[in-house]
Order: C-alpha cells, then sequence, then structure tokens
C-alpha cells in the first residue's frame, strides 16, 4: 500500500533470487518436503505457483509497523498460499496479498501467515491462509488429475455464507463448493451471522443447527438466526443445512425470502444442484470491477487520487463499524463527508450511493439503510482495488 505523502511504494526484496535459483529451489524443497502431519494436515490439495518477477505482500508486523515485500510464490490453493522469504514471520502475522493471475493482472486478498520454517542462506518458506477462500481458475492451468469430473461441472460465480459449528462439514462445503466456482466465508459462531451479512454482500446464505456446536448448547436456534439474517437486510436464498429436506425453520420467518435445504449427509452433487437453482452462472461476480475516478486520465491529478483512495479505505472501516441500529446519526456524519469528497474527487457513483444511504436514515428504514450501506461499501471497494491495480503496476 502507498504510505501517504510518499510518491512510490517501497518494496523490500530480501529474497533476491535469480530466475533459475528461483526454479532451483523449488525443485529442491519439492524433493525434500514432507506432507503436514497432526491437527495442521492440509484438507485440500495445493498446487503450483510460480511467478517470475514474484509478487508482492504487506505485513502488519507486531508492534505496529507495515512494510512492503517482494516475495517467491511456491504452491496455491482455494485457502492459502506459500512463498520464499529472506525474513522469519511471526505466526498469525495479517498480510495482504497482490496475487497475479496467469493474464498478468494483480489480485487483492487479505489472510494471515500460519508457520515459517527455516530453509538455508536466511531464506524461510512461509505458509499463509486467505480469509476468504479464492478460485484457482485464473492462476493456475488445471492439474491433469482435475481434468476429469471436475472439469465437466458447471462454474458459478456467487458468494456465500457458510454458518456451521461443525468444522469437518463447514470445510468439505467450502472446498466443494470452491470447485463449483462459488467463493465462501466461514463462521462457526451463530451469532456472527447477522452482522456478517450487514458488513459484506452474499448471494447465499447456509445455516446448520446452531445446537450441533460443541461444548454448551446454544440457546439460538436455527429460526431465530434465520429472522435475524432477515432482518438485517439480506434477501437471497436462505439454506437450511440438515438431514432430510425440511424448510420449516428458516421458510416461516419475516421478512420472508426465497428458502432451499441441503441435506446431511450431502455430497458435491447436491451442492451443485443447489447452486444451479438459486445462483447464476452469469451475473454474480465476487472482485469487483475497478472503478476508476473521471479525474485520473489529468497527470497532475493522479497522485492526489492515489492519496485520497488510502483515505477511503480508511473511511470504509470506519463505516463497516456502525452498521446497524444503534449508530445512525453518526453514519449519516461519516456518509455526508463521504459522499462530497468522492463527488469532488470523480466518483458521481459513490456520492449518489451516499445520497441513498442518507435518504433511507431520514425515512427510518433500517433494512434499507444497511442495504444501501452495503452498496456503498461495494462501490469504494471497487475503487480501492483500482488502485491495487495500480500500485502492483508501479511496482
Amino acid at each position: 500500500m502507498k504510505a501517504k505523502g510518499s510518491k512510490t511504494p517501497r518494496i523490500i526484496d530480501r529474497v533476491k533470487l535469480s530466475t533459475q535459483q528461483y526454479h532451483d529451489l523449488v525443485r529442491d524443497v519439492d524433493q525434500g518436503v514432507q506432507p503436514p502431519a497432526g491437527p495442521d494436515k492440509r484438507i485440500e490439495p495445493r498446487f503450483p505457483y510460480l511467478v517470475e518477477g514474484g509478487i508482492i505482500i504487506q505485513v502488519n508486523h507486531p508492534g505496529g509497523s507495515i512494510a512492503n515485500y517482494l516475495v517467491r510464490p511456491r504452491t496455491i490453493s482455494h485457502r492459502g498460499i506459500s512463498f520464499f522469504h529472506g525474513a522469519f514471520l511471526h505466526d498469525e502475522t495479517p498480510c495482504r496479498f497482490f496475487l497475479k493471475t496467469r493474464a498478468g493482472e494483480a489480485v487483492l486478498r487479505e489472510g494471515f501467515t500460519v508457520h515459517c520454517r527455516h530453509i538455508a542462506r536466511g531464506l524461510h518458506e512461509v505458509g499463509a491462509s486467505f480469509s476468504d477462500a479464492i478460485t484457482l481458475d485464473p492462476f493456475i492451468k488445471e492439474p491433469a488429475h482435475m481434468t476429469t469430473a471436475s472439469a465437466a461441472r458447471p462454474r458459478f460465480q456467487g458468494r456465500l455464507l457458510c454458518i456451521e459449528p461443525i468444522d469437518t462439514d463447514r470445510r468439505l462445503l467450502s472446498f466443494q463448493a470452491g470447485q463449483l466456482g462459488v467463493e465462501v466465508v466461514e463462521t462457526a459462531d451463530p451469532t456472527r451471522g447477522p452482522d456478517m451479512v450487514r458488513k459484506g454482500h452474499f448471494d447465499m446464505v447456509i445455516i446448520a443447527d446452531p445446537a450441533s456446536a460443541a461444548g454448551p448448547v446454544s440457546i439460538l436456534t436455527r429460526g431465530d438466526l434465520a429472522m435475524a439474517i432477515r432482518e438485517s437486510g439480506f434477501t437471497g436464498p436462505l439454506v437450511q443445512w440438515g438431514p432430510g429436506d425440511d424448510t420449516a425453520e428458516t421458510a416461516g420467518v419475516e421478512p420472508a425470502g426465497p428458502v432451499a435445504a441441503l441435506p446431511k449427509p450431502f455430497d458435491i452433487e447436491q451442492v451443485q444442484q443447489l447452486f444451479q437453482a438459486h445462483l447464476s452462472a452469469e451475473g454474480h461476480a465476487s472482485e469487483p470491477e475497478p472503478l476508476e475516478s473521471t479525474h485520473w486520465q489529468d497527470p497532475t491529478m493522479q497522485p492526489m487520487l492515489l492519496n485520497y483512495l488510502e483515505s477511503l479505505e480508511e473511511q470504509m472501516l470506519q463505516i463497516e463499524k456502525l452498521l446497524g441500529p444503534d449508530s445512525r446519526g453518526e453514519l449519516g456524519r461519516l456518509v455526508t463527508q463521504l459522499g462530497r469528497s468522492a463527488a469532488s474527487y470523480g466518483y458521481p457513483s459513490i456520492f449518489q450511493a451516499a445520497n441513498a444511504v442518507l435518504t433511507a436514515i431520514d425515512g427510518g428504514d433500517g433494512p434499507e439503510t444497511d442495504r444501501c450501506t452495503r452498496t456503498l461499501l461495494e462501490l469504494c471497494a471497487a475503487a480501492c482495488h483500482y488502485r491495487a491495480h495500480l500500485n502492483y503496476a508501479a511496482a
């Protein structure tokens, strides 16, 4: 990320490998690597991900310092990445990854480190997990062992929230949905579901029985959870996940909306049928198209626009914290400021979206306020996504 007041982001390369050295290192590590065992054993395959010239990661070090590094990736999966780095990174260090597609485009993903092992000569291999699952098609050529049944399956471009206390079931569904092209956001805590819906865009929400969580029995029923999610502004399909095909707990809540069922046990064929019934293969792209300012073609404005987009990210974080019925006054104040500055910097669509939020607040319509706020945040994210592309290219 570009720091305020700087002309170009500083990128630190602590690996300093030639192309041949990079490939030799990958070969040596591949020959000596042992599969992980115990609780860290991988639940899905990783595939080679060699990028000439490396990729950029932004690391939030313990203590608050932030640095941009050029690293050399080794493998990638739906849920994570491994890469070579010339320094040790602590576990659970927050990172932003500027991934590179086979077409050379940059895609920004967030996550955190999960392990770091020393290899040789000051080099470390770092494993990291993405916050949200990714679709692998843009990044790798289809491996030979994936060219059978999975290649023949249709692809969907939706984004779903999976609320499931049982880790094994949740991870299996995430993997199978990823095989079908659908991005999955997971939570094992049912009480987080309504807040996640308010703060993010989802095309489908899947709800397992909250009482299936280990430990004390949850006092929250699936019907209560479904009602809270509807009241948070979600109008898409709610999927009741459990034995049989009953939808009684989700069908009777207000406000009403489409419902469906996914049985347990389940297989990928049933997941595919669910997506065919409720998602479209064309109209639900999860990655926002970059939004360009109308002033971008003026070179004298570009440095100011980059600084503005950095401040826009900070405004987005503040607004996300105010979603919900208890902070409408402060939300209105921040949205008013955001809309006016967006208009000045050449983002009329963000200005219009901000006005829609203010109209909903004035009308006292809570679900409409949350819906309009999510739309506003999506447009802001698209503008910041454009900056991420520019930063990657400049580096």
